[in-house]
Order: C-alpha cells, then sequence, then structure tokens
C-alpha cells in the first residue's frame, strides 16, 4: 500500500470517527446532537422560541435527510431530487410524543448507516467526483460534518431559549 493510500485510508477514518463523535458524543464543539435531542420534552422539540427559526423537531428532521444523502452519495446513488419523504424540512405534522420519537430515531439511522457505509469504502471513493455534482464525495462530507455542528449549536439554542 503506497503512502498516500494510507494517507486517505486514515482520512476515511477520521471523517466517519467525526461523524461518530458529532452524533453519538465527545464532540469537539460541545454536546453531540444525540446529548441535544435525548432529552427535551416531546411538547418543547416542537415549539419555536424564536420567530422565524425552525423548531427543534424540524431541525432533526433535516439534519437525518442529509445523513440519507451523504449515505446515498456513498452508495454511488444521485441525490439531486429527493423522495416526497425525503423533504428538506418535515410538512407540518401533529406534534406527538410518537411523532418525536420516529424523528430521533431516524436521525439515529442516517446517522449511523452513513457512518456504517464510511467504514466499508476503499480511500479511492472520497475523490470520486459525484454524478450531477461539481464536487467529490469528500467535499460532501466534510459539509455534512459542518452541518452537524451547525445545527447542534441551532439546537443548543433553542433549548436554552425553552427553558
Amino acid at each position: 500500500m503506497s503512502p498516500l493510500s494510507v494517507r486517505m485510508q486514515d482520512e476515511l477514518d477520521r471523517i466517519a470517527s467525526q461523524l461518530e463523535r458529532s452524533y453519538f458524543g465527545d464532540a469537539w464543539h460541545g454536546p453531540s446532537l444525540n446529548e441535544l435531542i435525548e432529552d427535551p420534552d416531546w411538547r418543547k422539540a416542537f415549539e419555536k422560541p424564536v420567530p422565524g427559526i425552525h423548531s427543534i423537531y424540524e431541525l432533526v428532521h433535516h439534519i437525518a435527510v442529509w445523513a440519507e444523502l451523504g449515505h446515498e452519495a456513498c452508495l454511488g446513488r444521485v441525490y439531486d431530487q429527493l423522495p416526497g419523504e425525503m423533504d428538506w424540512w418535515p410538512p407540518p405534522d401533529n406534534p406527538t410524543n410518537s411523532s418525536w420519537l420516529v424523528a430521533q430515531a431516524r436521525c439515529r439511522i442516517a446517522q449511523t448507516s452513513l457512518i456504517t457505509e464510511l467504514r466499508k469504502m476503499s480511500e479511492a471513493a472520497l475523490h470520486v467526483q459525484l454524478q450531477g455534482k461539481e464536487y467529490s464525495l469528500h467535499h460532501l462530507l466534510l459539509g455534512i460534518l459542518q452541518h452537524n455542528a451547525y445545527h447542534s449549536g441551532q439546537i443548543a439554542l433553542l433549548k436554552n431559549a425553552l427553558k
């Protein structure tokens, strides 16, 4: 194996590890997404304490969609067209504990699926240009990491506003 291959495999491992930390814990940016969403009362997840800002429920759904899109890209699938059930933001929903639990589970499954797929990939896949895009899988994965951190901050601020 060439030194470049070792570095690239290390990069795959780093990205998978950082995704895992951003969602499951030991995140550099503060509480992980899972830590932030595991404790809110389901009613609070639907509240909008700041006008014009998405609820925690909406953010969790949105984060899940991007992890699902990343997983699709890892499998070589085009992710331009979102099926109706994968909309960027959830349609208005009747706030229930059940719908909150489904959103939490969807996000956890999406993150886990993406991380698991990354750990099966070869280093060459990172620099493949995504179909219909002007960037590589590597670029998309780093964006998903930034996306997780950005929305973690929003959820943390919303939780503070809901106190």
